[in-house]
This record gives C-alpha cells, sequence and structure tokens, in this order.
C-alpha cells in the first residue's frame, strides 16, 4: 500500500495546495454533524465516493476508514473530532496519484437559524502533479464544492 506522509491540522494550514469551498443551510449543525460524522453515508452524499470501510474504531480522533473512489482508495486517520463543529482526517495511505499529503477539514459553524459548512482540503502534490498545482487546485475546488452541495441536498431532504 502506498504510504502517505503523515501530516496534522497545522500542516493543513500551510499546505502548497489549499482548496476551501463554503455552504449555508437552515439546517441545524447537529443535523449537518450527524451525516458528516456517519462514515457510510458519505457515498450518499458526497459525489465520486462510492463505499467506505470503518476501522476499528472507526469514530473518535484515531479512527479510522477507508474511501472508495472512482480512481482508486485511501485509508484516513481522524484528526479532529468535534461533535457539532468539527470532523478532520489526514490520508494515511492511498493510491490517488496527486498527493504525498492530504488533510481534509470540515467545520460547522452555528449562525443561528442554521449552520455555516466550510470543507477544506490540503495537498502536497506528488512529483507528477508538483508543476500543475494551479490546475490540481482548481480540481480540488470544484471536488469539494460538490461534495458540499451534495452534503446540503442530504441534509434538507
Amino acid at each position: 500500500m502506498p504510504k502517505m506522509k503523515d501530516v496534522d491540522l497545522a500542516w493543513a494550514t500551510t499546505a502548497p495546495v489549499i482548496a476551501t469551498a463554503t455552504a449555508r443551510t437552515d439546517v441545524a449543525p447537529e443535523k449537518v454533524w450527524a451525516a458528516v460524522s456517519d462514515h457510510t453515508a458519505w457515498a450518499a452524499w458526497f459525489s465520486g465516493v462510492s463505499r467506505v470501510e470503518l476501522g476499528d474504531p472507526s469514530t473518535g480522533v484515531g479512527g479510522t476508514r477507508k474511501v472508495f473512489l472512482p480512481i482508486g482508495w485511501a485509508q484516513e486517520r481522524i484528526l479532529a473530532w468535534e461533535p457539532d463543529k468539527q470532523f478532520a482526517f489526514v490520508v494515511t495511505e492511498s493510491t490517488l496519484p496527486f498527493a504525498s499529503a492530504m488533510v481534509e477539514n470540515v467545520e460547522i459553524d452555528d449562525v443561528g437559524a442554521g449552520s455555516l459548512i466550510r470543507y477544506t482540503t490540503s495537498v502536497d502534490p506528488s512529483l507528477l502533479f508538483r508543476f500543475a498545482k494551479p490546475v490540481l487546485k482548481v480540481a480540488l475546488s470544484n471536488v469539494v464544492q460538490r461534495g458540499l452541495k451534495g452534503l446540503v441536498k442530504y441534509v434538507e431532504a
């Protein structure tokens, strides 16, 4: 299995490529958290996720999961698990060709009558993609934005 660089949330704020998308919904943070923290539900709302296998443990900081995508798979370890507020993970092993390190962070803010969701993907491009950072950022931004649209549609249904 291809190992990735072991990075943390602090690294994610200064990664070579950072793609962020935001979405607002009238749904309370608790309902957004229920969808984000239900690993198997990601296949229902995040375009491109075909299935998720749970690790042991699968919840809380240190929990793991394996996510299957059309272009490969990613083994992930949870870095942040703060109910109704934050879910973040680092990709520890992967067949994804574009990254040598990757962190994803979902933050949920209570905005009174709903939630503001911020989804950030931080990547250190692999050697093959190092010279295509602008293109990679646009591609990742599109993926994250589609994911958030799917999440909002899912929680508002």
